[in-house]
C-alpha cells in the first residue's frame, strides 16, 4: 500500500511539474525591485535582497514569491520559519511558478517519507 501511494504521488507531483511548465510566468511583469533583489540575491547580500523580494512578493511576482519563500526555508537573511516558506512557495507555484511547484513536489515527497516510524529521533527524544 505504501509503494502504491508513493507512485500515485511522484505521478502527481510530474504532472504538477508539467502543469507549471506550461504555464510558466513571465519575469518582464516583475516590478522594478525585481532586479535589483534578484542581483543581492545573487550576490549573497540578503540582508539587502529581503525588502525588496518582499515588495516584488507582496505585488504578486510569483518567482519573487518563490524565492522569498527559499529564504525563509534555508534562513537567508531572516530567521527560518518553515510555515513562511511553504506559504509564500504555495502562492507561488498557484501563480504558475515552475520552480515553486517543484519545490512543493520535493517538500511534499520528503514529509511522506518522513513518517512518525521512520523519522530520526531529535536530541530532544532520545534524552527520554
Amino acid at each position: 500500500m505504501l509503494r502504491v501511494s508513493l507512485r500515485l504521488i511522484l505521478c502527481a507531483s510530474l504532472a504538477m511539474v508539467l502543469l507549471g511548465c506550461a504555464t510558466a510566468p513571465e519575469l518582464k511583469n516583475a516590478g522594478p525591485d525585481f532586479e535589483s533583489a534578484r542581483e543581492a540575491y545573487v550576490a549573497g547580500d540578503y540582508q539587502r535582497a529581503l525588502p525588496l523580494m518582499t515588495a516584488e512578493a507582496e505585488r504578486g511576482t510569483p518567482r519573487a514569491q518563490y524565492a522569498l519563500g527559499y529564504m525563509y526555508f534555508n534562513g537567508l537573511g531572516v530567521d527560518s520559519d518553515r510555515d513562511q516558506a511553504v506559504a509564500w512557495i504555495r502562492r507561488a507555484a498557484n501563480n504558475g511558478d515552475p520552480l515553486a511547484v517543484e519545490a512543493l513536489s520535493r517538500m511534499a515527497v520528503t514529509m511522506t517519507r518522513q513518517t512518525p516510524a521512520t523519522r530520526q529521533p531529535a536530541p530532544a527524544d532520545e534524552a527520554r
